[in-house]
């Protein structure tokens, strides 16, 4: 297949594959054995363990250099702390439900083929080009916000366990934005084909909301109708088991979100009047801005999920 042009769900969804996979969200098939798909999850988490392990000692420090001058800094601290035990019940969560998002690659790559008993083809160009726009979009974003935070603390004594700790802080926000793109873009392709399937169906029932077949009917145009409503319930079976799989972490990521933008608000409150805090109440803004953007969306995306 040639990158641009995929034929299937898989090879339009190559971008989204390949960066859930990158950060350990999805196994990687090594072998035939299915427990050592799981072999690069665990270096990831071993790996960021002795990170912490490492700046255990320095953060102590940093904490006790950096609360007396700037109150801000105790927005950090909590991140810091709960990060720590986000980013494994995320990613031991994102592997536990894998083999639902590896089921509704599978359905929808199943739609697709009896699509085609329809004389019709699924157009994978756009779905991919969606695909695309949205997750760099989302990395660019993230990116930038979290290069705001890094320079919104660098001072002249800083070093490399400066830039460690910034690293490891931001690890897994990066991940949890990347965990609500990947669900967003899985609907994405959902919708799609939600809505060929139901433009091919009111071409056959002429936009009637009841459609009755009769020994008249033309034969061809029956089996039409009913493959078009088994393709239509089944397409809501693969959105009940794509909620299943994220609904847990929606939860999590709920509740870590609206405890990110209370903190953010406190901090606002009390010194927002402080030219002192001047820079730091800027920084809190487009933080705590960008984090009610990403909690107001996931309460939009897990109301889709409860109406589902």
């Amino acid at each position: 297949m040639k990158l641009f042009h995929p034929f299937n769900v898989y090879d339009e969804s190559w971008l989204l594959l390949g960066v859930i996979k990158l950060l350990g969200l999805y196994p990687i098939k090594f072998f035939r054995t299915m427990y050592t798909d799981y072999i690069y999850v665990i270096i990831l988490l071993i790996l960021y363990a002795n990170l912490y392990l490492c700046l255990r000692n320095n953060t102590s420090d940093m904490i006790n250099i950096f609360l007396p001058l700037n109150e801000t800094f105790i927005v950090r601290v909590i991140r810091l702390y709960t990060n720590l035990v986000l980013f494994p019940v995320m990613m031991i969560s994102s592997i536990r439900q894998s083999s639902k998002i590896k089921e509704t690659f599978g359905q929808i790559d199943f739609i697709d083929t009896n699509v085609k008993f329809l004389n019709t083809e699924i157009d994978h160009v756009l779905p991919m080009k969606y695909d695309i726009v949205m997750i760099t979009s989302t990395v660019f974003a993230q990116i930038m916000f979290n290069l705001v935070d890094y320079y919104g603390l660098l001072d002249n004594d800083s070093n490399y366990m400066y830039v460690l700790w910034w690293i490891f802080n931001q690890i897994p926000d990066f991940v949890n934005v990347i965990i609500i793109c990947s669900f967003v873009v899985l609907m994405s392709k959902i919708k799609f084909r939600f809505r060929q399937v139901k433009l091919i169906l009111d071409v056959i029932t002429k936009g009637q909301r009841f459609y009755f077949i009769s020994e008249t009917t033309d034969m061809n145009e029956d089996f039409r109708y009913k493959l078009l409503k088994w393709l239509h319930s089944e397409l809501r079976r693969i959105v009940s088991v794509l909620n299943e799989a994220y609904e847990f972490r929606f939860k999590i990521l709920l509740f870590a979100y609206i405890s990110y933008v209370c903190f953010h608000m406190c901090i606002l409150y009390k010194n927002s009047y402080d030219p002192y805090y001047a820079i730091d109440t800027i920084i809190t803004v487009l933080c705590g801005t960008f984090d009610l953007i990403k909690l107001v969306y996931l309460i939009h995306l897990h109301r889709n999920l409860t109406l589902e």
